[in-house]
């Protein structure tokens, strides 16, 4: 998300828990007259607003499925006490509508997936390239994603395995009927796909894997080509593997042939 995503999303986290301010007269009461029972029961519907908070801040997305809690709460506060007017009905039901109209709009744009893959796989016009077999059949996509795949069966048939596939092309584990490797998650993207506090153990498994052919996009922006991957996980990739740039959408790295093979095939130089 961008700042401005962030800091709007915030703010609407607040507006949407604006009906939770009628839970303080209850719980002062409760305190008062020592109904601890009530306190608790008080305090449970601001829980919810705790979990939208730790959802938008631990995966840095703002879904709705983040929300539920907070809108069912902000509901049976605005209808269920008796002291809340019609204003107040009216400005709820009126940030309801709002949310039911920019999520109809936001997933018919298809603004959620145009964000994560302008000129990789997604596209609003070259998106009818129909794929006739295999494990994507029937599927509609981009020639880019056509080259793409083309590509990947070049790789797959010329270089051996174990295959490792990076961001955007793990479906094709699925795709060439190859197994996924173990211990691993199924996209790489710390804090959503898996924990920050096991990224250790997955660059270790990764290691124990040994690829000998690691498969990644080849992106416009090369900064994109290692999205969320670790300084040691590039390193390692570094150390270990030789690119090969002669595929035109994709980067095929071969593993670097140990000392012992080099001075078997009589080799007088070795790549640093």
């Amino acid at each position: 998300m961008t700042q401005f995503e962030k800091q709007s999303a915030l703010v609407w986290l607040f507006v949407l828990s604006i009906p939770l301010l009628g839970l303080l007269p209850k719980a002062f009461r409760s305190a008062l007259s020592r109904d601890w029972k009530g306190v608790v029961y008080t305090f449970f519907f601001p829980l919810s607003l705790v979990i939208a908070l730790y959802g938008l801040l631990t995966n840095g997305e703002y879904r709705d499925a983040e929300c539920t809690a907070l809108l069912a709460a902000g509901a049976v506060l605005t209808f269920g006490l008796r002291w809340n007017g019609v204003l107040l009905r009216r400005v709820f039901i009126a940030i309801l509508c709002a949310s039911i109209a920019g999520d109809l709009y936001y997933g018919a744009a298809r603004i959620r997936v145009y964000a994560i893959g302008p000129h990789l796989f997604f596209e609003w016009q070259d998106n009818q390239h129909r794929i006739d077999t295999g494990f994507l059949k029937n599927m509609r996509v981009s020639s880019t994603m056509v080259e793409v795949e083309r590509e990947v069966k070049l790789a797959r048939d010329a270089n051996p395995g174990p295959y490792f596939f990076g961001t955007r092309l793990d479906f094709n584990y699925a795709v060439l009927g190859l197994p996924s490797p173990d211990h691993f998650p199924a996209w790489w993207h710390p804090g959503t796909a898996f924990g920050l506090s096991e990224q250790p153990q997955i660059l270790q498994a990764w290691e124990h894997h040994q690829f000998q052919t690691l498969i990644l996009l080849k992106t416009v922006d090369p900064d994109l080509r290692f999205s969320y991957y670790p300084p040691e996980f590039l390193d390692a990739i570094s150390r270990e593997y030789v690119v090969d740039y002669s595929y035109p959408a994709i980067l095929v790295f071969h593993r670097r042939p140990t000392l012992a093979s080099n001075v078997a095939k009589g080799q007088s130089e070795i790549q640093p």
